[in-house]
């Protein structure tokens, strides 16, 4: 069964603070996510056109969609000041 980013963070924010661990994982994941989604909208930017052709724009708006809310709103906010 896959589980959507979603769900793997709730998951890991509900057992944070068990153990040290689960919150450098789960502090390392939202990283790693937000630079991937970051580098994406860096692409979609040195494409020139924002159409829905842009191949790095879909992807950046796909991934958006299944990560928490904060990091959601946050990604939104710096695709808006593109």
């Amino acid at each position: 069964m896959l589980n959507p980013p979603k769900k793997i963070f709730e998951k890991l924010a509900n057992v944070n603070s068990t153990n040290q661990i689960y919150s450098e994982v789960l502090d390392k994941l939202k990283k790693l996510i937000l630079e991937k989604c970051r580098n994406e909208l860096e692409r979609a930017k040195t494409k020139q056109t924002i159409d829905i052709t842009n191949e790095h724009m879909r992807r950046f708006e796909s991934a958006v969609k299944y990560l928490p809310e904060s990091m959601e709103n946050a990604l939104e906010i710096e695709l808006q000041h593109c």
